[in-house]
């Protein structure tokens, strides 16, 4: 689509106007025209609609491929920069609110066709509400994404359509669609691609550490004391602010730990040791202790300070923050976070403390310098 001052996405297109910033369609390798007022110019898209196109007899090689290819699709819906399109116009920002803005809009609904009294959906309504949580972004959602509503043609996705429920709101709304387990025959493959895939690979999709619900990584970070608040996964590039950094052993996301393969953990655990000699941060906290004892061939490490470093970078070992470690509690988890915090701050202090005491100036200097905030490699495991 193309607009004099504004940008869009190559992949979006409209095929249906219901006003100047409606959207009916997101579709691959087309190019629209914008047609001031109220109408657009239409293409015809070629493609076939099939509900369960993930689970049908197309080799398994293909399904999964066009798994993947759905997934990009949502993250690309979700990177729309909907204020620059000027989607708000038409649009309403629910802020993070997002949640009960969809319980008011679909309650408001449900009063106006219900013929009769439907106790089982007051009760939903009610529970939905006294679970709701603030939304961590807006972003464009679909409202109905799933294959039935794309055209695919051979093994690509020619077409996004039906965007009649589009809205702005939670991303996280589209990811528990297409997660939800009634409907897993037409967006999940089994033993392939279920829930904990979808989720890892949203996570590497979108670029955020410890991004999967229910991984306790940034709740734990703040009940330790290192954030002064709780962070939300698209929000970890602040960490450099307070001298923390995150990064990898292995760039691969998996939907746990135990499907990285050893030499993806060793060569990882190589290229980590040289990113901490270019740093030389203070400490090396490892994410995962199985991970590190292959990582760095220490098969005998347990959680807490290890007696090995990385030049001058002393290195801790953290637990598995994920939740399927059943074996730490997140109070206990916050504990040991906690105790990594404190031998940081104090062996920091111990230098400070050290440099100071010297009495030539330009050693001060040093000192000065180096008693700065400098990043501390939080290395992390994608699960």
């Amino acid at each position: 689509m193309r607009h004099p001052t504004r940008s869009f996405p190559a992949s979006l297109c409209c095929a249906a106007a219901i006003s100047l910033l409606a959207v009916s369609a997101f579709a691959q390798d087309q190019t629209l025209t914008w047609i001031p007022g109220s109408s657009v110019k239409l293409y015809q898209i070629n493609g076939e609609c099939d509900w369960f196109v993930l689970n049908s007899e197309r080799p398994e090689a293909v399904r999964l491929a066009l798994a993947y290819n759905f997934l990009e699709l949502l993250v690309q819906i979700q990177e729309v920069d909907w204020r620059g399109l000027g989607l708000d116009a038409a649009l309403k920002d629910p802020g993070p609110d997002a949640a009960g803005a969809e319980l008011d809009r679909w309650e408001a609904e449900l009063r106006r066709v219900a013929l009769e009294p439907v106790p089982e959906l007051e009760v939903v309504l009610r529970w939905l509400r006294e679970h709701a949580r603030p939304a961590r972004r807006t972003v464009l959602v679909h409202g109905d994404f799933k294959p039935g509503n794309a055209l695919v043609d051979g093994d690509r996705i020619a077409a996004m359509l039906d965007w009649e429920t589009a809205h702005l709101g939670d991303p996280l709304e589209d990811l528990g669609w297409i997660t939800n387990p009634v409907r897993a025959r037409e967006h999940q493959i089994q033993g392939l691609w279920e829930r904990a895939d979808i989720v890892a690979a949203y996570s590497a999709a979108t670029g955020h550490h410890f991004a999967r619900p229910g991984n306790r990584f940034w709740p734990a970070l703040h009940r330790s004391g290192f954030t002064p608040r709780l962070l939300c996964p698209d929000e970890q590039e602040q960490l450099l602010d307070i001298g923390l950094g995150i990064t990898n052993i292995v760039a691969r996301a998996t939907a746990r730990a135990d499907q990285l393969r050893p030499d993806e953990l060793r060569e990882g655990g190589r290229e980590l040791a040289a990113k901490v000699g270019r740093l030389s941060p203070r400490w090396l906290a490892i994410v995962g202790v199985t991970a590190y004892r292959t990582a760095f061939g220490r098969p005998g490490a347990s959680v807490g300070p290890q007696d090995q470093t990385l030049g001058r970078t002393r290195v801790w070992v953290l637990p598995n923050p994920s939740g399927l470690n059943a074996h730490w509690s997140a109070e206990s988890l916050a504990d040991e976070f906690a105790r990594l915090r404190t031998a940081a701050d104090g062996a920091a202090a111990d230098g400070a403390a050290a440099d100071s005491a010297a009495a030539d100036s330009a050693r001060l200097r040093t000192a000065a310098d180096s008693a700065g905030p400098e990043p501390s490699g939080t290395s992390q495991l994608p699960w």
